[in-house]
């Protein structure tokens, strides 16, 4: 992984650290309490169908869980895993070897960078004061696009990289974790 704002050092990364943290501190997460109370309660529900009926592993139902409300709280988007039990990008985020990791990585790069080039023209949008725009609810990678069109702090390969870094870092820390 390239530096980001996990393992990088030096002016520019303390600058990309400085912009980004009060971003993933918890004051700001409290902006989706309601987000993790929707996925929870889903999640809950999940969880008691398949109690009533088999013994079961909790931590693929665990994962859909995490996916969906990282994908709404980092992303801002509508995470579909629960639904639909589609782990695309935390498993290849999971992925360390060969050709399976070079894929992974093409998957994960243009599914983000398809994300953030849909923001990032939103938010053009907006600042030429279309009307027909509706200013979406922020995620962390919303209010980092919003403050690098004002500041020009990072490009697009620097928002990419660190957005990565972040949902590496939630995806693996997770994985680790749950499956002790």
């Amino acid at each position: 992984m390239v530096d980001n704002i996990f393992n990088g050092y030096g002016p520019k990364m303390r600058a990309h650290r400085k912009l980004l943290m009060p971003l993933i501190n918890g004051q700001h997460l409290r902006n989706y309490i309601e987000t993790f109370n929707k996925e929870v309660c889903r999640y809950i529900d999940a969880l008691s169908v398949k109690t009533k009926s088999e013994v079961f592993d909790i931590y693929n139902e665990t994962q859909y869980c995490l996916a969906d409300i990282t994908f709404e709280t980092v992303l801002g988007i509508s995470g579909v895993a629960q639904n639909t039990g589609d782990l695309t990008v935390p498993h290849a985020m999971e992925t360390k070897h060969g050709r399976a990791f070079k894929s992974a990585t093409t998957t994960i790069h243009e599914f983000i960078s398809k994300i953030i080039n849909e923001k990032k023209s939103l938010y053009m949008a907006l600042e030429r004061g279309e009307s027909k725009v509706e200013k979406p609810k922020p995620s962390i990678l919303d209010l980092l696009i919003e403050n690098v069109i004002i500041t020009s702090a990072m490009d697009d390969q620097e928002v990419l990289d660190d957005i990565i870094a972040l949902l590496f870092g939630v995806f693996v820390i997770f994985g680790k974790f749950s499956k002790s």
